[in-house]
């Protein structure tokens, strides 16, 4: 195709034997006398031959924090400072290690003490009367049961603060007694003949401990209870 313009072949790529586009080629400068000599790059190095790292500049993994490993529950009780279980309390009674709690109840004594209140206050004009009412019922806790509970190796009537009022083992029981009539008392004594009675639930009482008295394996062998270890 010559170029309507006259002169040489349009311009483009030049076209090759068989219509194929061929890239100009232009001729390279030679560099200029005194220039130093253009960098060769260095050839790859092989593998296995590169050098490694110093161990100090890899990373370091963290370091995992110290778990301690878990425990199994206590029941009924607390850990102590180095991981060991607390003694285990019974309305905050120590018990002693192997004891079992076989029977276990909590008197309710709130209505005693609102009681005891009202009339002691209406009573102040009585003076003595009144005033008595009203010492026995601030003092309700410390003298009045508020736990009764039956293991296997002693019987206890708690009280409020966490204090036996009586306790009696179990080896020591001569006899039981019952008190009828209208107030209902069911317990034990020892070899002195000291009576050591339960005034509150008494029917389960005397069912658990004439069961219990005569057969110390059957203590071993039952299941223990649920309770509480504090009283509030």
């Amino acid at each position: 195709m010559q170029n309507p313009y006259g002169g040489g072949p349009p311009p483009g790529p030049a076209k090759g034997q068989h219509g194929t586009e061929v890239m100009a080629q232009y001729p390279v400068a030679p560099p200029p006398a005194g220039a130093p000599p253009p960098p060769v790059a260095a050839p790859p190095p092989e593998i296995g031959t590169q050098p490694l790292p110093p161990p100090s500049s890899y990373a370091q993994p963290a370091a995992a924090p110290y778990m301690q490993p878990q425990q199994p529950p206590v029941a009924n009780g607390q850990w102590g400072p180095q991981g060991q279980p607390m003694q285990r309390l019974v309305g905050g009674v120590a018990l002693e290690p192997g004891e079992k709690v076989l029977y276990y109840y909590r008197a309710n004594r709130i209505g005693y003490v609102i009681f005891g209140l009202i009339i002691g206050i209406i009573m102040i004009p009585a003076f003595g009367l009144g005033l008595y009412l009203l010492y026995l019922t601030i003092t309700d806790r410390s003298h009045s049961t508020y736990v009764q509970t039956i293991t296997n190796k002693r019987l206890m009537a708690i009280n409020g603060h966490g204090k036996p009022l009586w306790q009696i083992r179990w080896d020591e029981v001569r006899g039981l007694n019952k008190v009828t009539g209208r107030r209902y008392e069911f317990g034990v004594r020892n070899a002195n003949g000291q009576k050591f009675m339960f005034d509150d639930n008494v029917h389960i009482v005397e069912m658990v401990i004439t069961k219990l008295a005569g057969e110390p394996m059957l203590r071993e062998q039952s299941p223990e209870v649920a309770f509480d270890p504090y009283v509030n």
